[in-house]
C-alpha cells in the first residue's frame, strides 16, 4: 500500500487542520502534496513503511511524529518528532468529567437545602 490518501483542507482559515496516520500501514514516499495543506497544525506518520525524504514544508508543521519509518532522521537536521509533541493540547473530556459532577452537587445541595427549610418550618408551627 503507498500513500495515496485524500486530506482534506478545513472549511475556512481559522480551522487547523490534525493528521494522525500512524499505524496505517502506509508505505512509499511522503507526497510533497501533503505540505500543500496551509492549515496543517499537526501530522503523525509514525509506525508505517514510509522512506525518502520527509518534505521540508511538513518539518514546518507546529507539531509532528515521523518515528517508527525508514526516514533518514537525526536530532540536529531532521529530527523525526517535533519538541511540541507532546505540548499538544489533550481531550477535553476531562471537563466534562469534573464539571458535570460538581454542577450535579450543587443541584442536589441546593434541593436539598430548600426541602430542609420547607420541611423545618412545617415542623415548628
Amino acid at each position: 500500500m503507498s500513500v495515496n490518501c485524500v486530506l482534506f483542507e478545513p472549511l475556512d482559515d481559522t480551522d487547523k487542520l490534525d493528521r494522525d496516520l500512524r499505524r496505517n500501514s502506509l508505505s512509499g514516499k511522503v507526497p510533497n502534496t501533503l505540505s500543500d495543506l496551509q492549515s496543517l497544525n499537526y501530522i503523525n506518520l509514525a509506525d508505517n513503511n514510509l522512506d525518502g525524504d520527509i518534505p521540508v514544508q511538513l518539518l514546518q508543521v507546529a507539531q509532528y511524529d515521523f518515528t517508527g519509518n525508514n526516514f533518514n532522521c537525526d536530532q540536529q537536521s531532521t529530527p523525526c518528532v517535533k519538541d511540541t509533541m507532546n505540548a499538544r493540547p489533550k481531550s477535553k473530556l476531562w471537563v466534562m468529567a469534573v464539571v458535570v459532577p460538581l454542577v450535579a452537587a450543587l443541584i442536589c445541595f441546593i434541593f436539598c437545602f430548600g426541602w430542609m427549610r420547607r420541611h423545618k418550618k412545617g415542623s415548628v408551627s
